[in-house]
């Protein structure tokens, strides 16, 4: 257990000491080139996405680090990467302000979130493939055919369809909101009559 502190506090202070850096270089760039509001939203998403990735890789090197000096046994590994998942699905929810070191996470829009989850379950959609496959090469018996077919099932097929149904899930949900913003921007007298209706 207090490795996997030890491996969460090295991974915070080097992932604030790279966002403070990241914040600077933000509003330097913003006061030199006079970068609107309208302009900076349309980076936010892609940096959160990047931010997400380094902050995983800085999860992973810290990880390494850790297990190379103190080792990891399999079950500290295994809370390690469940964390990494834990992370991934709590930045689908939240966002973080970009302008400042310190600061509360607030929800984040609905449409990054369904851009973010479909990214996230396409991920596991694909990681779960590879991993079933390799997995299943390791664990192929030319003597018992039924250990190779529990293996696919445990380890790819049922994970992969839950995956691939979330993925579809958010897809649908994503193209019905668009949909919704078009009849608003095309129409907005008939969704005022509709907002007074539902008023009534």
């Amino acid at each position: 257990m207090k490795k996997l502190i030890l491996i969460g506090i090295v991974a915070l202070v080097v992932f604030m000491i790279l966002k403070a850096l990241l914040v600077i270089v933000s509003k330097i760039t913003e006061k030199a080139f006079k970068v609107s509001d309208k302009k900076r939203d349309r980076f936010e998403f892609p940096l959160s996405v990047a931010i997400q990735l380094l902050f995983i890789l800085i999860w992973l090197m810290s990880s390494e680090g850790v297990a190379n000096k103190f080792g990891l046994n399999n079950l500290e590994f295994y809370i390690s990467f469940c964390m990494i998942g834990i992370f991934c699905v709590f930045w689908c929810y939240f966002s973080w302000d970009m302008e400042h070191i310190f600061v509360k996470p607030c929800i984040s829009k609905k449409r990054n979130r369904m851009i973010k989850k479909i990214s996230i379950y396409a991920s596991i959609f694909i990681f779960v493939i590879i991993q079933g496959y390799f997995q299943t090469l390791h664990a192929m018996d030319p003597e018992s055919e039924i250990n190779m077919m529990f293996s696919v099932t445990n380890y790819s097929i049922v994970v992969a369809i839950i995956a691939l149904d979330r993925i579809m899930n958010q897809i649908v949900a994503y193209i019905e909101e668009r949909k919704k913003e078009n009849v608003c921007i095309c129409c907005p007298l008939a969704s005022q009559n509709k907002i007074d209706q539902d008023k009534i």
